[in-house]
């Protein structure tokens, strides 16, 4: 076995320097690793910086000469026998010094890395009288004042019960002061590890975060990432994708694939991570995005995929999403296919002959569908269109349809003489269309009063020409 080149003890500061708290992330790795012995059901009870070796700057616990070892895995319940010698006087716990030494347990070991962590960042002795608060040395430290004092609680039942919790507190008080901590190099277990912990979260900016050290980790990220995605919580899915998205590999594109398709838990499919994983798509270069859209095999939404398209050339772009509208890609909730209204936005003109054809099938062409996802992407002339289609139905038309019909007519694209003539077939589709007279009279006041200001509009109009923009 190679000769270790230092002890923990040759990196304990002389004096209290901002430059030394690199060590902590060292430090992490030590108490990682007693984690592991305890974990094992061996209590060490000779922790001292002495006994951690530095093998090429990677920490190795040594000296288990007095360790306590249990057939169980370790806690309180693990106890030392009495004819055990334990010399460590400035590092072990009260029970340890004080009292019954069957009374020492894997807390002791807790005590012990306390007081190591309060000389690896003060240079001051544990066993110093009126050692000073951590946080009176720099006010950035009170995360790791909390956590020594439990750590060396005099009181064994106050400390923390498991290490693990330590490492935990530990790892969270090093995220809250990274400021000072970032500067030191990391290892990518390091990283890992804070990486996880900030994923984990339950604070969203502690997620975003995570991003850091996963650009540090590089590829080694992509695992922990993809395995993330099937995490039963939302919030980590998301992060997970917004993550992927920044780093865009290609080794994850099957997964952000997966992303935008739906969940079928429910009687009607969900997408919970669909606007996530377009996001992260949107990310990628142009010819990967066109990829993607080559690649879809299952329902999609029309707001993903305008996600992922945006930015590209519509005419790389319009064959691909029409493709997917024909092969009844698009999730239609109720009413028209909605892949016709991002098919609008990319080419109106390629897109009307899908329209008259819609209108001609007749077939779940709903005004409400149109009005939303139709109406607002086409020119006047196809505006004309519409609405006459929809008054040539009287016998179907509802109380909504002629109130929808009405705000489309105050359209000022379209013609006056159409406006005008246009009013009067509302007027007349009303009488047959509406079958109680409440409700009937109701709307015609309401027509009434839409045709009475627009013709004042146009009396204005003709009198003193537009009104100039504010």
């Amino acid at each position: 076995m190679p000769r270790a080149s230092k002890t923990l003890r040759n990196l304990v500061p002389s004096s209290f320097s901002l430059k030394n708290l690199g060590e902590l992330r060292r430090f992490t790795r030590i108490v990682e690793g007693v984690c592991y012995l305890h974990h094992r059901g061996i209590v060490h009870r000779d922790l001292k910086p002495e006994n951690v070796l530095i093998f090429n700057g990677v920490p190795k616990i040594s000296d288990l000469g007095i360790a306590h070892i249990t057939p169980e895995f370790a806690d309180v319940s693990q106890l030392t026998v009495p004819k055990d010698q334990l010399m460590n006087r400035d590092y072990y716990a009260p029970e340890q010094r004080y009292g019954d030494a069957t009374k020492v347990d894997s807390r002791a070991d807790t005590y012990a890395l306390g007081c190591m962590l309060y000389e690896l960042v003060s240079s001051l002795s544990p066993t110093r009288p009126n050692m000073p608060r951590l946080e009176e040395l720099d006010k950035r430290l009170a995360p790791l004042d909390k956590l020594f004092n439990k750590m060396t609680a005099h009181d064994p039942r106050k400390r923390y019960q498991y290490l693990d919790e330590a490492l935990d507190e530990l790892i969270w008080a090093l995220i809250e002061i990274g400021d000072i901590v970032s500067a030191a190099t990391s290892t990518p277990e390091d990283d890992e590890s804070v990486f996880l912990k900030l994923l984990s979260s339950a604070n969203g900016l502690h997620q975003k975060q995570a991003l850091e050290p996963a650009l540090r980790l590089g590829e080694r990220a992509l695992p922990l990432l993809h395995e993330a995605l099937g995490n039963r919580r939302l919030d980590i899915v998301s992060s997970a994708y917004s993550i992927l998205g920044e780093l865009a590999h290609p080794s994850s594109v099957p997964f952000l694939i997966e992303g935008i398709y739906p969940r079928r838990t429910s009687t009607k499919p969900r997408f919970p991570t669909g606007q996530a994983a377009a996001t992260a798509i949107r990310r990628y270069d142009v010819d990967v995005r066109l990829v993607v859209l080559d690649s879809i095999t299952d329902l999609v939404r029309t707001e993903d995929i305008e996600v992922i398209i945006e930015g590209l050339d519509p005419s790389e772009t319009y064959d691909r999403v029409l493709k997917l509208y024909q092969e009844k890609r698009f999730y239609t909730d109720w009413g028209v296919d909605e892949g016709i209204s991002l098919l609008l936005k990319l080419d109106a003109d390629k897109a009307l002959p899908l329209i008259e054809k819609l209108m001609t099938r007749d077939h779940n062409f709903y005004l409400h569908s149109v009005r939303k996802i139709v109406y607002p992407y086409v020119g006047p002339r196809q505006k004309e269109k519409l609405i006459d289609h929809f008054l040539g139905k009287t016998s179907s038309l509802s109380l909504y349809d002629l109130h929808a019909i009405t705000e489309f007519v105050t359209n000022r694209e379209l013609t006056a003489d159409y406006i005008s003539s246009t009013f009067v077939r509302i007027r007349s589709a009303a009488g047959s269309a509406i079958k109680r007279y409440n409700e009937r009279e109701e709307f015609l006041r309401v027509l009434l009063a839409a045709e009475t200001k627009w013709r004042g509009e146009q009396e204005a109009l003709a009198a003193f020409g537009p009104p100039i923009p504010q």
